[in-house]
């Protein structure tokens, strides 16, 4: 690489690396993988629109498109920090398609929350809402909105409150909402639509005066559909097993009654790509879960997440991702799955990914760790490449066979503190650096590699 070129690539060796390029987490666009779940055989009466059988589902087929949209999902918010999510995203043309309250440790008030950018009908959201505020907002938009998502949770004071999503009804679509409902009434509302065209989308429980309660929602739609409620983790892990391959998991709840955890489920007969379904899960677990199956979708889809840092617009969003796709070596593969992707292609996926928002200056973290020697053969290349087109690198590696070959400019630290900073050719030399990295071997070898 010439050292006229004015935007150096840099390299940095750490002994404690501590610093690293974050991508947000919950950004990634994903399609479901296939249900996996423990075997487990209970004996439950199930909660069935009898009026819909396997073979009469009038069920839309699931749009993949609409799975693949990116998304942002945080957890374990304050309610300043949701509000703060709100103020930031709907701006931007973010939605919120899923909103829950809960108790974390049994003192703090938390929030979940789940937006997508999509376009659709204007909306309006509220949480901390009391039955009293719940009903005034009901009364005011029940003629224009429906609603499409709606939680009821408990505060540390034991107070009951609701969060609700309305939508405007620009489809005229029929519909319902519930709340402070026992589990004998929510049998009645089962009995009372079975059979007419409604199905429920949402059902939550919440305590109310001591005593357990749901609110659920309910819309005219031919599909068939089950509905279960207070079942143990058992009977819950029954139903996965028993719908899997007919009733698809569009919505779950887990509550506390009597110091015992239970759930309510619902389950529409919709045709549609196969899903993971997780519960009882601590927050680290749930954390790898979601790191994990977010990377099952395709690489154009991961890489469309970094393209809306650099427009608001889906088609040019996408333009952008497969131009990034073919920049990197990836055209072939832009539909692939990631989940079956090999290092190497992964690596060049997240340089791509990284590279959508046309950066001036690109950050990369250990980029080529663990890739054999053809494999960076195949991507020090691209690289270099980039930094020709005017981009500055600044790249922590411990690849220095690797690093010799492209970087201007070394700095390397041992345990936080700069110990050499130069050319390549001066740095390998470097007695603190032969001692703390390298060996004396390994300088005889890059005698050749540096000269």
């Amino acid at each position: 690489m010439s050292p006229s070129n004015k935007r150096a690539v840099l390299a940095t060796v750490l002994a404690l690396a501590g610093l690293a390029l974050a991508y947000p987490s919950g950004t990634f666009a994903a399609i479901p993988a296939p249900i996996i779940h423990q075997p487990d055989v209970v004996t439950d009466d199930p909660i069935l629109d009898p009026g819909l059988g396997p073979t009469a589902s009038a069920c839309a087929p699931i749009d993949v498109d609409e799975l693949r949209r990116p998304y942002v999902f945080r957890r374990d918010l304050t309610p300043g920090q949701l509000q703060g999510m709100f103020d930031d995203l709907a701006p931007q043309g973010w939605r919120p398609q899923r909103l829950t309250g809960y108790q974390m440790g049994g003192s703090e008030e938390r929030f979940a929350t789940k937006w997508v950018r999509t376009p659709g009908p204007s909306w309006t959201a509220r949480f901390g809402l009391t039955g009293s505020a719940f009903h005034s907002i009901y009364l005011q938009l029940r003629g224009t909105h429906r609603p499409v998502d709606v939680t009821g949770y408990n505060l540390p004071s034991g107070a009951t409150r609701y969060a609700v999503t309305w939508e405007r009804n620009t489809t005229g679509v029929d519909w319902r909402v519930h709340r402070d409902v026992s589990r004998d009434g929510m049998q009645d509302l089962v009995d009372q639509y079975a059979g007419t065209g409604f199905l429920p989308i949402r059902v939550e429980a919440y305590s109310l005066d001591s005593a357990t309660r749901y609110v659920s929602i309910w819309v005219k739609d031919p599909c068939g559909w089950a509905m279960h409620n207070k079942m143990t983790r058992a009977q819950y892990q029954d139903r996965l097993e028993q719908y899997a391959g007919t009733y698809r998991l569009v919505h779950l709840d887990s509550y506390a009654d009597g110091g015992d955890t239970y759930y309510a489920g619902i389950w529409w007969q919709r045709p549609g790509p196969g899903q993971a379904v997780r519960s009882n899960r601590d927050w680290y677990l749930f954390q790898r879960f979601h790191d994990n199956y977010a990377c099952q979708g395709a690489v154009l889809d991961n890489v469309v997440v970094g393209a809306f840092c650099a427009t608001r617009d889906d088609k040019e969003a996408r333009s952008i991702a497969r131009q990034t796709v073919a920049q990197v070596g990836l055209a072939d593969y832009a539909d692939a799955v990631v989940g079956g992707l090999p290092s190497k292609h992964l690596r060049l996926m997240e340089l791509a990914r990284a590279l959508a928002p046309r950066p001036k200056l690109l950050l990369l973290d250990e980029t080529l760790a663990g890739l054999g020697h053809d494999e960076l053969e195949d991507i020090l290349p691209i690289i270099q490449q980039l930094n020709r087109e005017g981009v500055t690198i600044v790249i922590i590696e411990h690849t220095m066979h690797a690093m010799v070959k492209l970087a201007d400019h070394f700095s390397v630290l041992d345990h936080g503190r700069v110990i050499a900073s130069g050319t390549p050719a001066d740095v390998v030399r470097n007695p603190a650096v032969i001692e703390a990295y390298l060996g004396k071997k390994w300088m005889d070898r890059a005698k050749d590699q540096v000269a």
